[in-house]
């Protein structure tokens, strides 16, 4: 099974997807406000520098449905949850309560905000990986 859409449309998304991860963090940084008239904070979603997930996210979307595939919506869905969680929450906050302190800030402090969604992503593929159906041999 290949895929269904033209796959020009998918690599404009992409690109477009790719460029809004660069650029978006720049544009909002300078923004005199903070919240959308929505109420969505803007900054909360740049602050832990995890938003390229939620871009990643959205071109998984465009790919879920591109090769119409119930079962990368599903890996899509489970991402997008954990990419969410890693850019609205300090995911380092649970694992504290369970007694893991990395110290004074710096890159180990963000390495449970990084791995929950790489997690995600591993699991899905490691699952579709041994799930595939396999050619029949002659």
């Amino acid at each position: 099974m290949g895929l269904r859409a033209p796959a020009r449309a998918v690599t404009i998304t992409g690109i477009a997807l790719a460029a809004l991860a660069f650029l978006g963090p720049m544009l909002v940084a300078n923004l005199p406000f903070r919240n959308t008239p929505a109420g969505l904070p803007l900054g909360d979603l740049w602050m832990r520098g995890t938003f390229a997930f939620l871009i990643a996210a959205a071109g998984l979307w465009v790919l879920a449905w591109a090769e119409r595939s119930r079962a990368l919506a599903v890996i899509t869905l489970a991402y997008t949850g954990a990419a969410l969680l890693a850019s609205l929450y300090d995911v380092e906050n649970l694992l504290y309560r369970l007694g893991w302190s990395p110290g004074p800030g710096g890159a180990v402090a963000m390495l449970p905000n990084v791995l929950l969604p790489a997690l995600v992503l591993l699991a899905g593929g490691a699952g579709a990986f041994f799930l595939r159906p396999r050619p029949a041999r002659a």
